[in-house]
């Protein structure tokens, strides 16, 4: 029997308050118990520092000076300025039977789908990373302030350059994967954001991101809508997992959540 997921499409929202739907939509999901795929984008655009990260390893004051937002994922990893890209999220309660395996086998799955999404929409060449650095060496040097100067093995990589960039985070709760599919170029703005030692470092970090990433629109010599890209992905989603999606909204409870945790968890 084909199983039913929930699909949210948030639409354009504040970085404090898509970070904060998805905490709250892993929390709650030992109530729904419903798996979710939820697509969202960012208004205005902002810089997302990993769970761990320092703020000072970024400039919030040109930051905010821009019109943009500083908000903490609740999962790993290094800054990314969220700007031209679709942001997709997948929420699993522990007991799923794609949670089982480990965060790996979860990982692994998920990517397939993205890896699917992207075929989708005509954009063959797409792979998995096959290697893997070692990120706690890494996330020890200046290099590593930026997420989409390295790549995750099972990542997506094109000719070796990150498409889409992933982060999973599991409690006793469950499961929330989310990452950001790059649309435009405009991601690249991130490297005047940080806090760097010299501007021969930035360079450096920015001809780095250049060589390492690439975008829908680079790869296809045009732009698709977001709503053709959405529409991709899902039919993707729904042919790994073998689901049926019921388009739904956030209920009440998960965004008084999402707000409580916003309001919380708000820069000062």
């Amino acid at each position: 029997m084909t199983e039913t997921w929930r699909l949210l499409e948030t639409g354009e929202n504040s970085g404090g308050f898509n970070m904060a739907l998805d905490s709250a939509l892993l929390k709650l999901i030992p109530e729904t118990q419903t798996p979710i795929l939820r697509f969202f984008q960012w208004k205005p655009f902002a810089v997302s520092l990993g769970y761990g990260q320092k703020l000072s390893s970024v400039n919030s004051e040109k930051i905010f000076a821009e019109g943009f937002e500083i908000v903490r994922r609740p999962t790993g990893g290094r800054a990314i300025f969220h700007s031209e890209e679709l942001t997709y999220s997948v929420v699993l309660p522990n007991n799923h039977k794609f949670t089982q395996n480990g965060v790996t086998e979860t990982y692994n799955r998920i990517s397939v789908a993205l890896l699917k999404g992207l075929k989708n929409i005509g954009i063959e060449k797409a792979e998995f990373e096959k290697s893997q650095i070692n990120f706690k060496d890494f996330y020890k040097t200046e290099d590593s302030f930026s997420c989409f100067n390295a790549s995750a093995r099972y990542e997506i990589v094109i000719n070796g350059k990150k498409i889409i960039g992933s982060a999973q985070k599991r409690t006793n709760a469950g499961v929330l994967q989310h990452g950001s599919i790059l649309v435009r170029k405009s991601h690249l703005k991130l490297i005047d954001f940080l806090c760097l030692s010299s501007e021969r470092l930035r360079e450096k970090l920015r001809k780095d991101l250049v060589e390492k990433t690439t975008e829908i629109a680079t790869e296809l010599d045009s732009t698709p809508c977001f709503e053709e890209i959405k529409n991709s992905f899902t039919k993707a989603f729904e042919e790994t997992f073998d689901v049926a999606f019921e388009e739904s909204s956030p209920y009440t409870k998960e965004l008084e959540t999402a707000h409580k945790i916003e309001k919380e968890s708000r820069f000062k």
